[in-house]
């Protein structure tokens, strides 16, 4: 069986019209065969293709508000991001993605980064990182 090519948006209902573009051009330029967007409600009240799948994550545990891992700058979506592991246990690999991020030209390469002694693949952002943290960017991880 092939590997499922997968990638994940994370919003709320404030952005839902945001994600579309951005899904749109990751199907065009990418050898994507699954997006997943996780929202805070049953139902996204645009049309989606058949290759997206939305799942309410607005009931999870994972981070609650009184919990060690919540910070108030984090909203209860970019955590998400950290749970992706225990969303999707049946993928090796998935792309993350910010609703902003526009892709132009093919990047099915990404999923063939080999991640062996790895856990996560981003690019570090050297004018925030410094020798105690290196902060990076999760526009693309």
């Amino acid at each position: 069986m092939d590997e499922i090519r997968a990638a994940v948006y994370c919003g709320t209902r404030n952005i839902y019209q945001d994600m579309i573009p951005s899904m749109k051009s990751l199907l065009i330029h990418s050898n994507v065969n699954k997006v997943y967007f996780l929202i805070e409600d049953d139902e996204f009240p645009y049309p989606l293709p058949p290759e997206v799948e939305c799942i309410n994550v607005s009931n999870q545990e994972w981070f609650r508000k009184d919990g060690p891992n919540y910070r108030n700058a984090w909203s209860y979506m970019i955590l998400m991001r950290a749970a992706l592991s225990k969303i999707f246990p049946n993928l090796n690999k998935i792309l993350s993605l910010d609703c902003d991020i526009i892709i132009d030209q093919n990047i099915s390469e990404l999923w063939d980064i080999q991640l062996d002694n790895y856990y996560i693949a981003a690019v570090k952002e050297p004018k925030k990182s410094t020798s105690q943290r290196i902060y990076i960017n999760t526009g693309v991880v």
